[in-house]
C-alpha cells in the first residue's frame, strides 16, 4: 500500500488525475482520495498539519475502509512495515533551477535544529528524469531569502519522524520539485504553475513507489536487528567521540549497511582514522559502494 501526503490541493490534483484516485471519506477532517493501492491525504501547510495528517492515517491501521465505486479499499496493518510513505510536493532553493527534482538525504527542522537521516537504499540513478539527493530544511513560514544551500519547504520535519512511527525508514521518502529560487520567488506561483511542476515528478514518483514496494523483502531478511545495531554502535562510540547528531548518523549508516549487505560494519576496518568526521565519511563511502552493488 502506498500512502501519499501533500500539503496543498494544488499539489494533489495532478496526482489524483494521474493515478485515477476517487474521493474517499475524510480522515480526521483531512481530504482523502484513493484506489486499490494508493491513499492520498491533503494535510494543509506546515509541520503540525503534516504530522497530524500522518498520525491520522497511520492510526487507521487495519480499519481503513472506503467505498471507491469499484469496491472497498482496506488498509493493512501499518505496523507490519508493508506501507510506503511518500511526501511529494514543491520546494524552494537558493540556486537550483525551477523544475529540478530532489530526494531528501537529510531533514532538518529550522525551529528546533533537529535532524533526521532517511535511509538511502534507493539508487537515484534509476529514477528518470534525473533526481538529486540533497538536504531539506523545514521552515515555519514561507521564505524568499534562501540562506543556505538546502532545499527549503514547510512539512518535511513533520512528515518524516511521524511516518517512522508507522513504517520502516527504507519506505519513507520525500520527493520534491523545485518551484522557486532567488530569481523566481514563490510569490509568483499560481495553481497552474504548481500543477505543471507536479507533473514533472510523476514518473520518478512511480519508479520510487515500485522500488519501495520491492524493499520489504530485502529489509525483513535482517529483522529484528535492533540489538545487533546497538552493540555495533557501542563499539564505535567506545573509540571515537560523537555528538548527538553524529551518533544518529552513525546508527543510520550501520543500519543501511546491514540491510544492504547482511553484515555489520566493524570499527577495526577504520582504526587508522582519528576524527569522527573522517570516520563518518569513510562509513558513507562503504555504504555507497554497498548501495551500488545492491542495485546490480
Amino acid at each position: 500500500m502506498i500512502n501519499l501526503l501533500v500539503a496543498l490541493m494544488a499539489e494533489a490534483r495532478p496526482l489524483i488525475h494521474h493515478f485515477h484516485l476517487s474521493g474517499l471519506p475524510s480522515i480526521a477532517g483531512f481530504r482523502c482520495y484513493g484506489n486499490e493501492s494508493i491513499t492520498l491525504l491533503v494535510t494543509g501547510s506546515g509541520v503540525v498539519s503534516m504530522a497530524s495528517g500522518v498520525t491520522a492515517l497511520g492510526l487507521m491501521g487495519k480499519t481503513l475502509a472506503a467505498d471507491t465505486g469499484r469496491g472497498v479499499v482496506r488498509g493493512s496493518d501499518f505496523s507490519s512495515g508493508s506501507h510506503t510513505w511518500i511526501n511529494p510536493g514543491i520546494a524552494g532553493h537558493r540556486s537550483l533551477p525551477v523544475g529540478t527534482l530532489v530526494l531528501a538525504s537529510k531533514v532538518t527542522d529550522q525551529a528546533s535544529d533537529r535532524s533526521w537521516y532517511p535511509p538511502q537504499i534507493v539508487e537515484i540513478s534509476m529514477l528518470q528524469p534525473a533526481v538529486r539527493r540533497l538536504e531539506m530544511e523545514t521552515v515555519p513560514t514561507a521564505v524568499e531569502t534562501y540562506p543556505r544551500q538546502a532545499v527549503v519547504e514547510m512539512e518535511a520535519s513533520g512528515f518524516y519522524p511521524t511516518a517512522c512511527r508507522f513504517g520502516s525508514g527504507e519506505q519513507i521518502h520525500l520527493l520534491k520539485v523545485i518551484s522557486d529560487n532567488r530569481e523566481q520567488p514563490a510569490s509568483r506561483l499560481n495553481e497552474a504553475d504548481v500543477a505543471q511542476l507536479m507533473a514533472t515528478l510523476l514518473s520518478p514518483l512511480e519508479q520510487l513507489m515500485a522500488e519501495s514496494e520491492r524493499l520489504p523483502v530485502a529489509a525483513n531478511q535482517f529483522a529484528p536487528v535492533t540489538q545487533q545495531l546497538t552493540a555495533a554502535a557501542e563499539q564505535f562510540t567506545g573509540r571515537w567521540r560523537f555528538t548527538v547528531s553524529q551518533r544518529r548518523r552513525l546508527q543510520q549508516l550501520l543500519d543501511d549497511g546491514l540491510r544492504l549487505t547482511g553484515e555489520l560494519l566493524q570499527p577495526a576496518g577504520f582504526a587508522e582514522l582519528r576524527s569522527t568526521k573522517a570516520l563518518l565519511a569513510a562509513l558513507e563511502d562503504e555504504v555507497d559502494q554497498a548501495r551500488l552493488a545492491y542495485r546490480c
